[in-house]
């Protein structure tokens, strides 16, 4: 296999990119034919340490990164499934005391029978 030389620009490029949009390191492997989305991360060391990427740069793309998915910002589907799943955990706390209401007659019940069993036997 041969290995294809990249230059510093087109690294650069790729890096940039990669540090100022939400696009992940395998999507942009694939955008650019790179074999491996490990490149990302090497060449994004290689940059830093021959001062072509700042490490401000770095840092402050990926406090945005992380900072995308904040509270705030919830898709309308992200705020049906919570909704979905406040109404199935209401529902589940609720058939759970029914089935501890149902457990307590039965036993109660079963109780019940048992004296009159006994009080059977003992007028014999």
């Amino acid at each position: 296999m041969i290995n294809k030389r990249y230059s510093d620009e087109f690294k650069l490029q790729v890096i940039r990119e990669y540090l100022n949009t939400s696009i992940g390191c395998r999507p942009l492997a694939k955008k650019y034919n790179l074999p491996s989305k490990n490149y990302i991360d090497t060449w994004k060391k290689q940059l830093l340490k021959k001062g072509l990427l700042s490490a401000e740069e770095c840092n402050k793309s990926q406090i945005k990164t992380y900072s995308l998915k904040s509270p705030e910002k919830k898709t309308a589907y992200e705020k049906q499934l919570e909704k979905e799943n406040l109404r199935l955990r209401a529902e589940l706390a609720f058939y759970k005391e029914l089935q501890n209401l149902i457990d307590e007659d039965n036993k109660k019940n079963s109780n019940l029978e048992i004296k009159k069993s006994i009080s059977s036997i003992s007028t014999m």
